[in-house]
């Protein structure tokens, strides 16, 4: 891994930070993106990284920090989607404003960071999307976040086919509890 150059977003959560000290621990060049000041600072002093603030739910705020990411690694070989929510309610009792957050946090954020990857990596390298088990496993009170972490899947599986001429590689984990 020593010199691979990887952007992580949701940098600050679980698997991201897990995933950052992996990759710092294995001589890659990693920079971390999340949305707190506070938890980001954390997290990069934890896994050695270099952060960056980024709200991914903002399409301009992603192009934006995947330009800068590469800019200050002097490129990019893989970025790293591990960003996520949970929302545990049945579809009856859930409000549009939380549908609408836990698509723009989970789904259209995975979106923008394909759309911003594709741009900056012109040639091979990896984007990995983080899903969850419940986009499969039909779990109660999961109807929000698994539709959102589905369309994860989705995307993965589409865009793997459109950047794979280019050596672009697109995938898509999907971790349960």
């Amino acid at each position: 891994m020593e010199g691979v150059r990887v952007l992580v977003l949701g940098g600050s959560g679980g698997i991201g930070s897990a995933l950052a000290q992996l990759l710092v621990g294995q001589g890659a060049r990693v920079t971390i993106g999340a949305r707190d000041p506070e938890r980001l600072r954390d997290a990069a002093s934890r896994t050695g990284a270099d952060p960056l603030s980024v709200d991914v739910t903002d399409a301009s705020a992603v192009e934006a920090a995947v330009a800068e990411a590469a800019a200050r690694m002097g490129g990019l070989d893989g970025v790293a989607h591990c960003v996520g929510s949970v929302l545990l309610k049945p579809a009856h009792r859930t409000t549009p404003d939380e549908w609408e957050r836990t698509l723009a946090t989970n789904l259209s954020s995975a979106f923008w960071v394909v759309r911003a990857a594709a741009r900056v990596m012109t040639g091979a390298g990896s984007v990995v999307l983080v899903s969850s088990a419940a986009a499969a496993e039909g779990l109660p009170n999961h109807e929000a976040i698994a539709a959102a972490k589905a369309g994860v899947e989705g995307l993965a599986r589409s865009a793997a086919a459109t950047y794979a001429p280019r050596g672009l590689r697109v995938n898509v984990v999907a971790p349960g509890l």
